[in-house]
């Protein structure tokens, strides 16, 4: 019995050991624990206050290269008033203008991306008509399309509202940007299209619109298709589409509406998105 016993005591020893051994372990680990989420943390806060510098920087040095852009659009347009220009001088001078309105438009997309990075990107809510805004964009397409003898097409299906309440300038620069992107990446003698159309089952004092930019041009690899949304990827392999596709998908998701891009290489893009408007 005294042998037993004096077995149980040894037994009972080296299991309290084993257990202090644990217990040591676990507040070691806890110790790692909490210094690695207070790392985290850190890391956090960090990154944050990085974040809203690198905003303000962008909003910034936007609004201060604006200024000076202005003059230099506004005293290229008095200039190109003046009498007795020659014609080479007319040349540089459109060709000036033409790199000015590149440069705003590259401003006025740093804006943008300071906006959407600060969460204060918004849509704005005015009266515009749907006939206006086509007559606009064809306008301003269908010159580009021609120079490359494209088929520029707009069509309009079931609309039973005309007179809409929504972000008119912000339509008309994303349709810009994308119906141009889809003139500059498809071939010669290709096609082009611009469809819209009014869905029905909107809620009372609301009207859903489905809008589609379809080409038969050079289409996108599956990882074009999946990085084109994002306002802050960029890469030498995807080409510059600006942030014509980016603002369509928010502008969409911020209606409480939805987006989709078919495209496959060699076979065209298409970019379709449900809205809801007043």
């Amino acid at each position: 019995l005294a042998v037993s016993h004096k077995r149980t005591l040894v037994i009972e020893r080296d299991n309290n050991e084993k257990l202090s051994e644990i217990n040591r372990e676990l507040d070691s680990k806890n110790i790692e624990l909490h210094a690695a989420v207070a790392s985290a943390e850190e890391a956090n806060r960090e990154a944050t206050a990085a974040n809203r510098a690198k905003s303000e920087f962008l909003s910034n040095i936007s609004h201060d290269i604006r200024t000076p852009m202005n003059a230099i659009t506004g005293l290229l347009a008095v200039m190109n008033e003046e009498p007795g220009l020659s014609v080479r001088m007319c040349d540089n001078i459109r060709r000036l203008q033409s790199s000015g309105r590149l440069m705003m438009d590259l401003v006025n997309d740093v804006l943008d991306l300071s906006k959407i990075e600060a969460s204060k990107f918004s849509i704005a809510c005015e009266p515009f008509s749907i006939a206006v805004l086509v007559r606009q964009l064809d306008g301003i397409i269908r010159p580009q399309a021609d120079k490359k003898v494209q088929s520029f097409t707009v069509r309009t299906h079931g609309i039973a509202h005309e007179f809409l309440m929504g972000d008119i300038l912000r339509l008309d620069q994303v349709f810009i940007n994308l119906l141009s992107n889809a003139v500059k990446y498809t071939p010669c003698r290709g096609d082009i299209r611009l469809d819209i159309t009014e869905l029905t089952g909107a809620s009372a004092g609301y009207a859903r619109f489905c809008i589609s930019v379809s080409d038969n041009g050079c289409g996108m690899t599956p990882e074009q298709v999946q990085n084109v949304t994002d306002p802050f990827y960029t890469s030498r392999k995807t080409r510059r589409v600006g942030l014509g596709v980016p603002f369509f998908k928010m502008a969409a998701e911020m209606t409480g509406g939805g987006f989709e891009i078919v495209s496959q290489p060699g076979s065209g893009t298409k970019l379709c998105a449900t809205f809801h408007t007043d």
